[in-house]
């Protein structure tokens, strides 16, 4: 009995060390690949249900890709426990399109640090290139739906990155804000009967933004590591709506990648 007490009591101690959050819905399809990616590298995660499948990234600790095995009609939940103690659990459904592949709990973070602050400039850095004066380099990667047109206008190297230039045009009649810009590495040969995951790539750098008005439009620079592709690869760049559905997909070959030359304005 003593032991059990005992036992009983170390669990709330350990328990009450835990960042404990609400938890939160997480909606997977097995068409898509969700990737969460944590404030900190995970030390702990529990995936309680066959239908689902998920891992951390090798390369990235920090990041959890999920996805689900085949359609279900029930709910399941996935827990996560970051290594500063922040524990998060979700309450998982399955949705063939969701409208969020990247949850990103770093800009989560960076918003609430700095409530009250003033905001520093997006575009602040000497190595900022200036954005009004560059021309089109690039006219092939393009996304057109919805009244809204996005494109990757150019791709080059600085300082052994990679710099991605990206634009948006809104030509219909509603406000266009766009939450996050998500780059993926995946495999263009995928196996019919295995769980293929991609692997997200963060930018060190952003600048600019492609939230755009009606009839509007902006651009957007993602520098990355340096960046490249084997010939059984492709760089997506999802482009995701906040609040909306008009998410908007950019596919980069490894020739778009590869044959990137130095900066060229």
């Amino acid at each position: 009995m003593k032991r059990i007490l005992a036992a009983v009591l170390a669990l709330l101690s350990a328990g009450s060390m835990l960042k404990a959050q609400e938890s939160d819905t997480l909606r997977l399809s097995s068409r898509f690949t969700t990737h969460i990616i944590f404030r900190n590298e995970l030390e702990y995660v529990d995936i309680s249900n066959k239908a689902l499948a998920g891992k951390v990234l090798d390369q990235s600790r920090n990041v959890l890709a999920v996805k689900a095995r085949t359609p279900f009609d029930y709910e399941t939940t996935v827990t996560a426990l970051e290594t500063d103690g922040a524990i998060h659990t979700y309450i998982v459904i399955y949705d063939e399109s969701p409208k969020e592949l990247i949850l990103d709990y770093r800009r989560t973070s960076t918003i609430q640090g700095n409530a009250g602050k003033e905001p520093a400039p997006a575009d602040a850095g000497q190595d900022s290139p200036e954005l009004s004066g560059r021309k089109q380099k690039l006219f092939h990667i393009s996304d057109r739906r919805y009244g809204i047109s996005a494109a990757c206008e150019d791709v080059f190297v600085r300082d052994d990155r990679t710099w991605f230039i990206l634009s948006l045009k809104n030509k219909s009649g509603i406000n266009y804000r766009c939450s996050d810009a998500g780059f993926v590495l995946e495999s263009r040969k995928k196996a019919k009967r295995s769980v293929e995951y991609g692997k997200t790539l963060t930018p060190v750098k952003v600048i600019g933004s492609l939230d755009s008005d009606a009839g509007s439009a902006s651009k957007m620079v993602c520098v990355l590591e340096k960046v490249t592709l084997a010939e059984d690869q492709v760089l997506r760049i999802f482009i995701y709506e906040e609040g909306g559905s008009r998410n908007l997909t950019l596919s980069l070959i490894p020739k778009d990648i590869n044959s990137a030359r130095g900066d060229r304005p």
